[in-house]
């Protein structure tokens, strides 16, 4: 297999489910938020809006509405959230989502994908995101610096792919 520096990073990249108290510097953070805003989009619409939420108080909020959905007692979130009218929106926030953890990796900083943000959907928890009108949240990524190392990655399947020459 031919590999380069992504590659790498994007290989040793693992959900982190343990974290420090400490926030990353705000200059880190807006990195982040480039890199995801730089993702593909559906049509290059870039139909998506970004909420970084650092308050404590809010994320442990947002983590009691979300019906056992743990935040990990992560310091940071950003939740991704579109217009329900796009078909596409899903992926839209996915892939922003992914920009964002491969470089937050390859910053040395953890995260964790957590799917479907339940919590951040409710009405008061929406008007505390100030969740722009029209737009609803996809997903969600915690931030933050691991408390221990990730564990080693599960062996790939290897009836996952299928070739067609």
């Amino acid at each position: 297999m031919l590999t380069n520096a992504v590659i790498h990073e994007i290989l040793s990249r693992r959900s982190v489910r343990s974290y420090q108290p400490e926030l990353i510097s705000e200059e880190e953070m807006e990195s982040l938020i480039t890199a995801a805003q730089y993702a593909p989009s559906a049509m290059g619409r870039q139909d998506r809006h970004f909420t970084v939420v650092t308050n404590a108080e809010l994320l442990c909020e947002i983590q009691k509405a979300s019906d056992g959905e743990p935040f990990y007692d992560a310091p940071a979130a950003v939740i991704v959230s579109v217009p329900p009218e796009n078909a596409y929106g899903l992926e839209d926030a996915a892939c922003a989502i992914m920009n964002l953890m491969t470089a937050a990796h390859s910053m040395g900083i953890s995260t964790c994908y957590i799917g479907s943000a339940t919590g951040t959907k409710k009405t008061e928890i929406m008007r505390k995101l100030q969740i722009p009108e029209g737009y609803v949240p996809a997903a969600s990524v915690i931030i933050g610096y691991a408390k221990e190392a990730p564990d080693e990655p599960a062996p790939r399947r290897a009836d996952s792919v299928t070739w067609i020459k």
